[in-house]
Formats: structure tokens, C-alpha cells, sequence
């Protein structure tokens, strides 16, 4: 599972300003907007940046993973289990596909 940021702009000074960019993404005040963790603005990593700014508040989430993806995932494993294969409990589908293929 993908992680993101659920991140939410508390506002400013400005009490009339309703919604700001930054890292060119928009935000409402007061809204929850989902983020990638690993979102880049040019060539900054930007959740430091939600992270340390007190007008916004930031929780880390795990990503829902659909009914389809978690089959597929729980299939895999067992395929890899089936030819010895090792991963990590929490790998992601594109990895487990990614050994699969090199077993294959």
C-alpha cells in the first residue's frame, strides 16, 4: 500500500483568503486534500514542508487498497510462496509482479 498525506489547510493571517497553492496543488481552507507522501514540487520533496508548516495539519495514511488489487496480491503471494520465493509482508503488487516475472 501506497502511503499518503491527508493534508488540510488551517488558514492564515488573512481571515477573508478562502484557498492557497502550494507545491501547485489547491487547498479550500479546511478541506482534506490527499497527497501523495512522496509528492515533488520541482526537485523538493514537499511533505517536510506541510510537515513543519503550522497552517496546515498533516496525517500519514495508508492507502486503501480495492477488493481486485487485494486478490490479485493475495494470489501472488501464493504463487511465490508455491516457488520459495521471499518478500516482505507489506511488498506492494508491482513488487510481488516484479518477482514473479523473475521466476517466471
Amino acid at each position: 500500500m501506497a502511503k499518503s498525506l491527508s493534508v488540510t489547510w488551517l488558514g492564515d493571517e488573512d481571515p477573508y483568503r478562502q484557498i492557497v497553492t502550494e507545491a501547485g496543488i489547491d487547498f479550500v481552507k479546511g478541506q482534506v486534500v490527499k497527497v501523495a507522501a512522496d509528492h515533488k514540487f520541482g526537485e523538493r520533496l514537499w511533505s517536510p514542508k506541510f510537515k513543519a508548516n503550522p497552517m496546515f495539519a498533516v496525517d500519514e495514511v495508508a492507502d486503501e487498497v480495492d477488493a481486485g488489487e487485494e486478490a490479485e496480491i493475495a494470489a501472488t503471494k501464493e504463487l511465490l510462496d508455491g516457488k520459495g520465493v521471499k518478500y516482505r509482508a507489506n511488498a506492494s503488487l508491482d513488487t510481488l509482479r516484479k518477482l514473479l516475472d523473475e521466476v517466471a
